[in-house]
């Protein structure tokens, strides 16, 4: 369970002539343009003030994306000075294009830390806060990489994910750049955090720019058939960890922990995906039927697979199943309806029978040749 990306921040110390040199020398070591330095410095200027630099352009193997300067006063206190890096912990390791990811550890820990002192001594090595201690966490992006046997196999798992999840879909959330809807899927779940997955290989040929092709040939084959799935956790949701791990404060370095990675994993992928194979509906319908249950509570399974089926999404499905709908099955009409704690008890009987309650098309198993497809959720069991 790994890290993609993190930003952390930072409050600079009161900057004065006797401790400091001028802020505005101090802001052009981070590549601030003239204008937005002046920005800052403007004695004149009483209004809070942001500036940003991306610096993956002049420094793509240094592991910083950007960096965030911001200065906040009012009428009757004097300005307070933040700044905030966007950070990518494998590549300031590293030092070079890489597709993997962070994994928190004792020794993987250290070696960040270390990295992270060398990479800001770039700008300024005799920084009084270059310690990585003295950073809060603003934004952690938990993330794991799902690899699937065959191209097929992952194509397919994309489409399905947009009629998983119970939150609502739609081509106006965040996508990411480069890749096509069908190639991505983001689940907002509300304004503490998103759910991210797509298609890593087809991003790495899309957005990475200036990478020589054998380089950029042996990051296509270390992605190959992987699905990255991906939680962004935004301020609220770092309050949530800190209060809900009795961390001591937002220090970076509590973040930094697999178990609490893990869990929080696995958790949205049980509530936006879900447990249990994505089968072909007759497929479905065939292991329903030779299991050992009621003869009406197999009826009822049966009839709440199709209406899902024909509604095309889980969520909708909910919505349908407790308002109550008719459906064709087998040439008959069939009225399903139920209240909530029968819906999630519907859901799960099938889990426990190893069925996603989402199935594959009819032209979907047609196209990928594939009648049932086995749910990754496994991996984050261990």
């Amino acid at each position: 369970m790994s890290i993609h990306t993190a930003e952390i921040s930072a409050e600079v110390p009161v900057i004065n002539d006797d401790v400091f040199e001028p802020l505005h020398i101090w802001l052009r070591r981070f590549e601030f343009s003239e204008r937005q330095i002046q920005r800052v410095i403007d004695p004149s200027n009483r209004d809070s003030v942001t500036i940003t630099r991306y610096l993956m352009a002049r420094h793509p193997n240094l592991g910083i994306e950007k960096v965030t300067f911001i200065k906040t006063q009012d009428e009757s206190n004097p300005p307070k000075y933040f700044i905030i890096f966007r950070i990518n912990p494998q590549l300031m390791i590293m030092r070079r294009r890489t597709v993997e990811l962070f994994s928190p550890s004792v020794e993987n820990n250290e070696r960040f830390f270390t990295a992270f002192q060398e990479a800001m001594s770039t700008f300024d090595d005799n920084w009084a806060i270059n310690d990585i201690a003295n950073f809060n966490c603003a934004r952690l992006d938990m993330t794991h990489d799902f690899r699937f046997e065959t191209s097929e196999q992952a194509k397919l798992f994309m489409r399905i994910i947009h009629r998983t999840s119970r939150y609502i879909r739609s081509r106006e959330q965040k996508r990411i750049k480069g890749l096509s809807i069908l190639n991505q899927s983001a689940a907002e779940a509300n304004k503490s955090y998103k759910i991210i997955c797509y298609d890593k290989q087809q991003q790495v040929r899309r957005t990475y720019r200036g990478v020589p092709p054998d380089e950029m040939n042996i990051l296509l084959s270390q992605v190959e058939n992987v699905v990255r799935y991906e939680i962004q956790c935004g301020k609220r949701k770092i309050y949530y960890l800190k209060k809900s791990n009795n961390f001591q404060s937002r220090s970076f370095w509590y973040y930094l922990n697999e178990n609490i990675i893990h869990r929080n994993l696995q958790k949205a992928f049980h509530e936006t995906i879900g447990e249990g194979n994505f089968c072909y509906l007759y497929r479905a319908q065939q292991r329903i039927n030779n299991a050992e249950m009621r003869p009406s509570t197999r009826n009822k399974l049966n009839h709440f697979l199709h209406l899902i089926s024909q509604v095309g999404c889980l969520s909708e499905g909910k919505r349908q199943f407790l308002r109550g709908r008719t459906i064709r099955v087998d040439g008959e009409d069939v009225h399903v309806q139920g209240t909530e704690p029968t819906y999630y008890s519907r859901l799960r009987m099938l889990r426990g029978l190893g069925i996603n309650p989402v199935t594959i098309p009819n032209h979907w198993a047609t196209e990928f040749h594939i009648q049932e497809l086995p749910n990754p959720y496994g991996e984050l069991l261990i």
